[in-house]
């Protein structure tokens, strides 16, 4: 303690020897002004939302800033520069000064009630009413001390009771329950005091520098340009940062409507996408009046293969017959979809009931190319049976007639031995039948 003591000495002494004695008043009363500078931060800090690095740095240049232009409002006079006679008077600056912390209490109540978690609330709650209380008491006790300058009682009358006032609050609030810290959102309450808290701080930084741009007019234009830099950046930097979430949010809302039109197995389209593509592709063949096409193709004895060879394996099998299908597909308008369980449909627009049995052709090959071991089945490989219905679609009749022609159809080519096809020809007077 007695080397402690003896460093402080020879500080005191030093500063008294070598520093003149305007910049240690300036220094001192900067640091009182400096401490206003958290608070400043604060009242510039977005409820519960990201708060950018690049913004930190620029409210705290801003605070200095409005720290300078205080004390040349005050001062009459820029820091560590010598100190005008007509300087502000004691009352004024006991008026600056608690005019300055109710508005720090008042944003700090605002950020209370747009805060969006509970912990948030508290923080800023207690130090809305630590600042205000505080505020309360060191204007009345300046006050006091303005009217009565022989007194001496006034800060323990005022301040200390105060103090501890503040640390029985710090101390008696009750904890909140753990589920009620879950975040909240605050609504466009919320929004508002968000955008409208830093742009306090900068206007305030507007009305310093025009206070004190007839004595410092070099600390006016410079306090008025960082208002301007710091209000303009912000709302650039949170213009694009809305404009990514924005689109952010359509690219997650695209992948989520993606996922729930894509069969989980496969990843073909599932039966609502077939649905709302076959209903599309009737409508558009009605009015251009073009042949449409629709194949229900069925795996052959596949309950059998999940029985003998396990899900796993029935569950390849879908996944292998699903990438062959779609690979015989001739052009990319056309839609292969899982219909349901083991059976999956094909959408052949502007086709006809010729090129629609080209296509089931193409799709017998792809899958006797697969070998896929079938212990069920009479080649012991797996086999698809395929019904298929056509026809030029009529305005005015539902595209269910045609999903029930090539239903129909499948019907007959499984009862006709499967591994084949079977095609019928919506309004038409004649059926085709292929094995």
């Amino acid at each position: 303690m007695n080397v402690l003591a003896d460093c402080l000495q020879g500080a005191s002494i030093f500063l008294i020897r070598h520093v003149p004695p305007l910049y240690v008043a300036t220094g001192w009363y900067l640091t009182i002004l400096a401490a206003l500078i958290p608070l400043f931060l604060l009242v510039s800090l977005p409820a519960g939302r990201r708060y950018f690095r690049s913004f930190l740095w620029l409210d705290t240049v801003q605070a200095i800033v409005i720290i300078c232009a205080l004390y040349a409002l005050i001062f009459r006079a820029m820091p560590f520069a010598p100190v005008p006679d007509d300087a502000a008077s004691s009352a004024f600056v006991v008026r600056l000064l608690g005019a300055a912390g109710g508005s720090l209490a008042l944003c700090l109540l605002l950020h209370y009630y747009a805060a969006a978690g509970l912990d948030e609330r508290r923080f800023y709650g207690l130090l809305a009413i630590i600042i205000a209380m505080s505020t309360a008491v060191m204007t009345i006790n300046n006050e006091v001390t303005l009217r009565f300058p022989e007194q001496i009682w006034t800060n323990a009358l005022f301040c200390y009771p105060q103090f501890l006032l503040q640390v029985w609050l710090l101390y008696r609030l009750p904890d909140e329950e753990p589920e009620a810290r879950s975040a909240r959102s605050g609504g466009l309450f919320a929004d508002i005091i968000n955008i409208g808290s830093p742009a306090v701080s900068s206007l305030l930084l507007l009305t310093l520098g025009l206070s004190v741009q007839s004595r410092q007019p070099e600390l006016g234009v410079i306090s008025i340009v960082v208002a301007f830099i710091t209000f303009t950046a912000r709302s650039v930097t949170h213009l694009r940062n809305f404009e990514q979430a924005q689109a952010g949010l359509e690219r997650a809302q695209e992948q989520l409507k993606e996922l729930s039109y894509t069969d989980a197995l496969t990843h073909v389209p599932n039966r609502r996408a077939f649905d709302r593509a076959l209903e599309k592709e009737w409508q558009h063949s009605s009015r251009a009046g073009l042949p449409l096409s629709l194949m229900l193709i069925d795996v052959d004895f596949f309950k059998q293969l999940n029985d003998i060879a396990g899900h796993q394996a029935g569950d390849d099998c879908l996944i292998r017959i699903a990438d062959a299908l779609r690979a015989a597909l001739p052009r990319s308008i056309d839609m292969l979809g899982r219909y349901g369980g083991d059976e999956f449909a094909a959408i052949l627009p502007n086709t006809d009931a010729a090129s629609a049995q080209i296509v089931a052709e193409r799709m017998q090959e792809a899958i006797r190319m697969l070998a896929i071991p079938h212990p069920a089945t009479p080649s012991s490989q797996a086999t698809i049976s395929m019904g298929i219905g056509s026809c030029v679609c009529v305005a005015g009749r539902h595209p269910t007639s045609l999903l029930a022609a090539a239903d129909s159809a499948l019907y007959k080519a499984k009862a006709s031995g499967r591994d084949g096809w079977y095609l019928e020809n919506l309004y038409a007077s004649t059926d085709n039948l292929e094995i």
